[in-house]
């Protein structure tokens, strides 16, 4: 008799630490007839990181900012959803010899020592450029052409650009867990009342 009311109030425990499980729901207030929820907001930057590194002598212009010199890992400030110009111009005695755009050489194609980027809607963005000094008879690549070039990819965005960011949403309870939980509560529930019934017949 003992054991059985023992499992009894074990169901019990148990169903009532099922109705205690938390739920998500959407809080509401109510106030003089009328409902109000709680809005959430998020700030979107204007501008987006990026890195910077100058190798040899000479001069990097982006977005207002001129760069000089030799530089590691210099961090620079780009437009956020908006087409970025990169103009590399060398010292005297040096020459454009190499500009990296996220890992992809992207010297050829450069017109007027400059590179237009696709617009990045993440910070991220990483650009390498190598001046070297020029010696008789080398002239280095020292790149151009004519007209402007938009770059075909850009490795520092994921998932494109729509000019929008989305908010991310969801439910994070583990409704599976609460009603398994619900679902053992109830047949040990039953489990115990068969053999309670059993007994006393």
């Amino acid at each position: 008799m003992k054991k059985e009311k023992w499992m009894a109030g074990v169901t019990l425990l148990a169903m009532c630490v099922c109705l205690l499980f938390p739920v998500s729901v959407k809080a509401q207030e109510q106030t003089a007839g009328q409902s109000s929820s709680t809005t959430i907001t998020t700030q979107v930057p204007e501008t987006h990181k990026a890195t910077l590194t100058i190798v040899g002598k000479g001069t990097v212009t982006v977005n207002g900012q001129t760069c000089e010199g030799e530089v590691s890992h210099m961090e620079v400030k780009i437009p956020r959803l908006t087409e970025t110009e990169w103009k590399f111009s060398p010292a005297d005695g040096y020459t454009l010899e190499e500009v990296l755009y996220n890992g992809t050489d992207v010297t050829e194609e450069l017109a007027d020592h400059t590179y237009r980027a696709d617009p990045v809607n993440e910070d991220g963005t990483e650009v390498k450029v190598v001046f070297t000094e020029k010696t008789s008879g080398t002239a280095g690549r020292d790149p151009s052409g004519s007209g402007s070039h938009q770059s075909g990819s850009d490795t520092s965005t994921s998932g494109g650009t729509s000019g929008k960011d989305s908010p991310k949403t969801g439910d994070d309870t583990a409704a599976g867990l609460w009603v398994g939980t619900m679902t053992a509560a109830a047949f040990l529930a039953a489990c115990c009342l068969g053999v309670y019934r059993k007994r006393k017949a």
